[in-house]
């Protein structure tokens, strides 16, 4: 049987604490930096993600996923680099 309880407060947690710290952090962001540059963040969370499922879950990671963060920072770092800002 399920633990209705601890599975609520669970969710409460994630939904709550986690998006909203979230959203915090990315709209300061937004009002600190250029748009382009906060919005980035956005395309670091699945790496992050796979980083910490490695660090935290000892989850394998695989050479089509490390393949993907290379070309994820590269996208970045080109976009960063090389993109139209309007200063």
């Amino acid at each position: 049987a399920f633990d209705y309880q601890q599975i609520l407060w669970q969710f409460l947690f994630v939904a709550v604490f986690v998006t909203g710290v979230a959203y915090y952090f990315y709209f300061d962001a937004l009002s600190n930096l250029d748009t382009s540059i906060s919005s980035m963040s956005f395309f670091i969370k699945p790496p992050l993600a796979s980083f910490m499922c490695y660090l935290i879950l000892h989850e394998e990671i695989k050479i089509n996923t490390i393949l993907g963060i290379v070309i994820i920072f590269a996208g970045v770092f080109i976009s960063m680099k090389f993109g139209n800002s309007q200063k």
